[in-house]
């Protein structure tokens, strides 16, 4: 039987457990069609077939390598909202594959970028949110005042913590985002620009942020994004066209998350 690998899955493969073979652009994986296929799901688990051999591969323990293309990239994840639209705390939703809203947003995360910081509310208790592993926690009194004070927040932290050289601000309601559409965005970063995935003609995200614009992020707050940031450096942003509607899919209501559970 044969097995055509999506691009979309431009991940590490770790092979008999002796040879790492890093995946970062097309020409590299088109090479490398005849090694099998990645079967996705949300434990983190990625399964590799060959004809004859099967290897699971293990994603998120696996140290990654300095040369790797996702290098320098650290996710910053906003998940300090109230969820007031939703009614509800959305980020704890059950969905039809038994992950929480939050876990299956941080999932192609995990994929992706090499660095997964989460701003939670200052009362949340961590060990109740069901994280998955890898993620690193940020919380403050300061989060309660609006995705700004997150965003300054968050970046604070990174700046003292982080060598990452470009940051990726996440929303953490939007589990629609493909892996091979953050890697795309990852290779793009430079501490200089900031690239932003549009996808028919509309802007979505994540935004990656280079570490020259960090110290812009940090004085933002109240309920202000980022869109600040770009205003005052144009020249500095990248529009990515992607073929990915995930870009532009965030659950706000109900209704939001019924209209994606069923794409």
């Amino acid at each position: 039987m044969s097995f055509t690998p999506p691009i979309a899955d431009q991940l590490r493969l770790v092979l008999d457990q002796r040879m790492t073979t890093d995946i970062c652009n097309k020409d590299l994986i088109e090479k490398r069609w005849q090694l099998g296929v990645i079967s996705k799901d949300r434990s983190g688990i990625k399964t590799l077939y060959e004809p004859g051999v099967e290897v699971e591969v293990q994603m998120n323990p696996i140290p990654m390598a300095k040369d790797e293309c996702t290098r320098g990239v650290a996710a910053l994840v906003l998940a300090a909202g109230y969820s007031r639209r939703f009614g509800s705390d959305k980020r704890k939703v059950i969905l039809s594959d038994g992950a929480t809203l939050l876990n299956a947003s941080l999932t192609p995360l995990h994929a992706s970028f090499e660095e997964i910081w989460l701003v939670l509310r200052p009362d949340d208790a961590p060990v109740d949110m069901r994280l998955m592993g890898g993620v690193r926690v940020i919380q403050d009194s300061a989060t309660t005042q609006g995705m700004g004070h997150s965003i300054s927040v968050g970046t604070r932290e990174l700046i003292q913590r982080s060598k990452a050289s470009s940051v990726a601000i996440c929303l953490a309601d939007m589990p629609h985002i493909k892996p091979r559409t953050l890697l795309t965005l990852a290779t793009h970063a430079s501490p200089s620009r900031i690239v932003v995935p549009r996808y028919a003609q509309q802007r979505g995200h994540p935004v990656l942020f280079g570490r020259n614009f960090w110290p812009y992020l940090c004085d933002l707050n109240g309920d202000r994004g980022a869109k600040s940031v770009m205003d005052s450096f144009p020249d500095a942003v990248d529009l990515l066209d992607v073929d990915d509607p995930g870009v532009l899919l965030d659950v706000d209501t109900v209704a939001d998350l019924s209209r994606d559970s069923s794409k």
